[in-house]
C-alpha cells in the first residue's frame, strides 16, 4: 500500500500533523510514502517494523521515515504518537 501526501493535506502547507493512539492492529498494513515522515513516541511503547527490521520504541524515541521506506506499527502498549509528514521539497530543498 502506498500513501500519497496529497491525500492527507492541503497542498499549500507542505506539512501534515497527527497525534493519535497506536493500538494493536490499528495500522495493520505495511506501507510506503511519497513523502518524509518523522514520528515521536509521546507515551507508551510500540514495535515498529521498517524495511524488514523490527524496532522496540519507547516514550521519547524519534523515528525518521524516508519516501519509499516500508513500515508498519506491529503492536503497542498504550502508545501515543505524534506524526509530522512533509513534502520532499522541504527536505531536499
Amino acid at each position: 500500500m502506498k500513501l500519497l501526501f496529497e491525500n492527507f493535506t492541503d497542498r499549500f502547507t507542505g506539512t501534515y500533523f497527527q497525534y493519535h493512539d497506536v493500538v494493536n492492529g490499528s495500522a495493520a498494513h505495511e506501507h510506503t510514502h511519497n513523502f518524509y515522515e518523522v514520528f515521536v513516541v509521546m507515551s507508551g511503547s510500540l514495535i515498529h517494523a521498517v524495511n524488514g527490521t523490527e524496532q522496540t520504541l519507547k516514550t521519547g524515541d524519534i523515528v525518521f521515515i524516508r519516501p519509499r521506506d516500508s513500515h508498519v506499527y506491529k503492536s503497542s502498549q498504550k502508545g501515543k504518537v505524534l506524526n509530522v509528514a512533509f513534502v520532499p521539497q522541504i527536505m531536499e530543498g
